[in-house]
């Protein structure tokens, strides 16, 4: 929730600054956690940490959006959604050496220590280009808060991506469990099929922001580049869903599991293009106001898919669930229009900031 009033202060201050200060603040937090001497502190010290990375996705969203023309958007998503993957697969075994070489306290302090030298490369390295009148504070008035409450796309969109981001954690966080209990894998081959997904995820980012990208490039049409991707991924990934809980191969399994991750990938690249397609110079605000319903989406939907299983006894329904989920994303994106922006600023609708 706290990325709402964070995609603001990158609206009103720029994602330069702001970025730069959420850095050090959770860096300087990370760095204070294993120093919490009593449980309070530690509760403060994490409160605080999720404060300091709430401008962080709306700075890099709005980042992309300022420094590239529509046309290469995608591409640039798809990289940052491969850093973000990435960092998932990596940082657990890279937190995992640096306890076991420097200790606790030190490995905290390292990982605060390389935040605040990213910040300090990100200040100095950082500029809004001087040719985009738009992303000027004296050229642009802030969208107000009400007006994204008011916008029905918005709410439409903040749906499909909860749909999108439900569907990706489900596989994420309890496939593992449904490979252990439901098909009796041991541990050590559970482990080696789920990073085989999240790999799925890094590859499937660079392939799909080119692929996306390119399309925009051939039509110069946001919704012909946009729409088909996400529709089409969340469709595939729903008739996948319905059929995995009936295959008996391993391999089977593991090649649609690991399908359905890059597919859906296709669907996440086009969510973000789309908000700085309609955000334009508010990409930011919007940002802020999208991302919870993601969050939330991520958290709810296998704790959902849990309790189905508990009381039917049958992991067929959580498979169910999770295509229903996919399958009204792929609904709700037939009534998103990338052409229609938000109304949060002067620009006519044939300004330079969409050439």
């Amino acid at each position: 929730l706290m990325q709402i009033p964070g995609g603001l202060l990158v609206s009103r201050f720029g994602p330069r600054l702001t970025m730069a200060i959420a850095i050090i603040l959770w860096s300087a937090i990370t760095a204070a956690t294993p120093f919490a001497g009593s449980f309070a502190f530690l509760l403060v010290a994490r409160v605080l940490l999720a404060v300091g990375q709430s401008p962080d996705w709306p700075a890099s969203i709005a980042s992309i959006d300022r420094l590239f023309p529509p046309k290469v958007r995608a591409f640039a998503n798809g990289i940052l959604l491969f850093a973000l993957y990435a960092g998932g697969v990596l940082g657990p075994p890279l937190a995992s050496y640096l306890l076991i070489a420097f200790g606790l306290e030190r490995m905290f302090l390292i990982c605060g220590a390389i935040g605040i030298v990213f910040a300090v490369i990100w200040w100095v390295s950082y500029r809004d280009p001087s040719n985009r009148i738009d992303v000027e504070p004296t050229h642009r008035s802030l969208m107000p808060l009400r007006q994204v409450v008011k916008s029905s796309q918005v709410w439409t969109l903040a749906a499909a991506y909860a749909c999108t981001s439900g569907f990706t954690n489900f596989y994420l966080s309890l496939f593992p469990t449904y490979l252990a209990k439901a098909r009796g894998m041991h541990l050590e081959r559970m482990g080696n099929y789920t990073a085989i997904l999240s790999l799925a995820l890094c590859v499937a980012a660079l392939i799909a922001g080119p692929v996306i990208a390119s399309t925009f490039g051939r039509t110069r049409s946001a919704r012909t580049a946009r729409l088909p991707f996400a529709i089409g991924s969340l469709a595939i990934v729903t008739i996948i869903s319905l059929i995995v809980p009936w295959l008996t191969s391993d391999l089977a399994i593991l090649v649609a599991t690991s399908g359905s991750m890059a597919i859906i990938v296709f669907a996440h690249v086009t969510t973000w293009s789309v908000v700085q397609d309609i955000g334009r110079s508010d990409t930011a605000t919007l940002t802020g106001s999208i991302t919870p319903a993601g969050n939330m989406a991520a958290g709810a939907i296998p704790l959902v898919a849990t309790l189905l299983v508990t009381f039917t006894g049958s992991w067929n329904s959580s498979f169910q669930l999770i295509a229903a989920v996919s399958g009204i994303g792929c609904f709700l994106w037939l009534f998103v229009d990338p052409n229609r922006p938000l109304k949060s600023d002067h620009m006519s609708p044939h300004s330079t900031y969409g050439n």
